[in-house]
């Protein structure tokens, strides 16, 4: 899990721009977490191929 900030202009390098449910943000990749499936409580929304492809690129930056 990676928490999204309503922040849009001047990302970092490990930062995703993202739309969830209409609402433009930025992906924060230096501080994901892992929590188990049982605390998830709804689905906010989905993100993209396009989006998750960038995540996945940006992650190995974040691990390198």
């Amino acid at each position: 899990m990676a928490p999204i900030t309503k922040r849009t202009r001047h990302f970092l390098d490990f930062e995703v721009p993202v739309v969830v449910n209409g609402k433009e943000g930025l992906a924060i990749l230096d501080q994901i977490k892992t929590i188990d499936r049982s605390r998830l409580i709804k689905k906010l929304g989905q993100l993209t191929n396009k989006e998750m492809v960038m995540i996945r690129k940006k992650i190995e930056i974040v691990f390198d």
